[in-house]
Parts: structure tokens; C-alpha cells; sequence
């Protein structure tokens, strides 16, 4: 089993000021598959990476995020019983600046059209 470490976005922010980086073209990033859009390779995460990237927050806390009733079905997706939504799990990404909305990302949509 491989264990990934993801600095918080404050660290990785001071990483690219402290290192005078700029553009992507200047640095190299790999993200795990769960964190990558669909059409872009994206692979559900494991229960695992799940309750590692939910650390912090209550299931309470998360399905009221995530516009849920209850945290049941967090429950359900920490244990592997049921596959968390893309959606939810973007949406979750997005909140809390792991990954950046795509309406930001318009790059994505230009060389689609390509």
C-alpha cells in the first residue's frame, strides 16, 4: 500500500513563491488519478484515500458540504460499501482547494476544441 503525503495548499503555495515559479511549463506536479477530471484519466479513490483526504472533517460536517442529509453515506464511502459520486468527490476537492474549478480552467475546454 503507498501512502500519499499532499502538503496543504499554504505549503505548496510558499513552495512556488519561495521557488520563484510562475507557470506550470516551470514545474512538474503529479496528482493522484481520484484528483484528475473525468475525461482526464480520473480513477475512483479507495476508501483509504478517502478517509485520508475527509481528515479533519465530521461526516456531519462533510454531508452538510456536500448538500447530503446526514452523514450516513460518508460513513458508507470511508468503509468502501459504497463508491463515492465523482461529483461529491470534485465537489469536495474544489471546497476545499485541492484541485481548481473548471470554469476557472479555461485551457481545459480550449484544447478540447482543438
Amino acid at each position: 500500500m503507498k501512502i500519499i503525503k499532499i502538503p496543504s495548499i499554504k505549503d505548496q503555495k510558499s513552495f512556488l513563491k519561495e521557488n520563484k515559479l510562475k507557470s506550470s511549463d516551470e514545474y512538474e506536479v503529479e496528482i493522484p488519478d481520484s484528483w484528475k477530471v473525468f475525461e482526464r484519466g480520473y480513477s475512483s479513490p479507495s476508501p483509504e484515500e478517502i478517509r485520508m483526504t475527509f481528515k479533519g472533517f465530521s461526516s456531519s460536517q462533510l454531508a452538510k458540504m456536500l448538500g447530503l442529509s446526514d452523514g450516513r453515506v460518508i460513513r458508507r464511502w470511508k468503509s468502501g460499501e459504497s463508491e463515492i459520486p465523482y461529483s461529491a468527490w470534485r465537489l469536495f476537492l474544489i471546497i476545499t482547494e485541492r484541485v481548481i474549478d473548471l470554469n476557472d480552467d479555461r485551457s481545459h475546454f480550449e484544447n478540447k476544441a482543438k
